[in-house]
């Protein structure tokens, strides 16, 4: 396969990291890819919670209106199975997104700042000797820096700690 683009950075995920990274880069002058291995929009259930510091960074990186939120609390219930366990009060409110609009908005926005985007390939080799990522399809994209923006189960991650098993802790609301 030919190496098809060059690029001075590749991000590999096009969620809220990947495009905030890259908005930034971009808006600085640097050659900016992400890849992404879903077409947007697309489902994503988890982190849907934007605190008001987030918001702030957010309207800075992408400017106000890029985004909307779809709801707004500062109280917190937890239940377990139907059980409820306790009611709280979160120490600064929490802007609720839903991340199918949330990232497809973000994603928008980093194209309409001049960044490259690559949707629906997943990137499958990293050749981090020669910096050249390789996609399902054989293409092959070099870069200059690398960014790993691809989630807790990052595949970047494990090119440099392949014994990483991720331990988190998931919760819904």
């Amino acid at each position: 396969a030919k190496i098809m683009i060059t690029k001075d950075l590749v991000i590999i995920g096009g969620g809220p990291s990947g495009t905030s990274t890259g908005a930034m880069l971009v808006r600085n002058g640097y050659s900016t890819l992400i890849i992404d291995k879903h077409t947007f929009p697309r489902k994503k259930l988890c982190a849907g919670g934007v605190t008001d510091q987030s918001k702030a960074l957010y309207d800075q990186i992408f400017g106000e209106g890029t985004y909307t939120f779809s709801d707004r609390t500062d109280e917190f219930n937890i239940y377990f199975m139907e059980k409820f366990i306790l009611k709280g009060d979160h120490f600064y409110n929490l802007n609720f997104v839903r991340r199918e609009v949330f990232d497809n908005q973000l994603l928008t926005r980093f194209k309409e700042l001049g960044g490259f985007v690559i949707e629906g390939k997943k990137a499958v080799k990293f050749d981090l000797e020669n910096s050249v990522v390789t996609l399902e399809d054989g293409e092959e994209i070099s870069y200059k820096v690398l960014v790993g923006a691809d989630g807790a189960t990052s595949l970047v991650r494990k090119q440099f700690n392949k014994g990483y098993t991720p331990n988190i802790f998931c919760m819904e609301t």
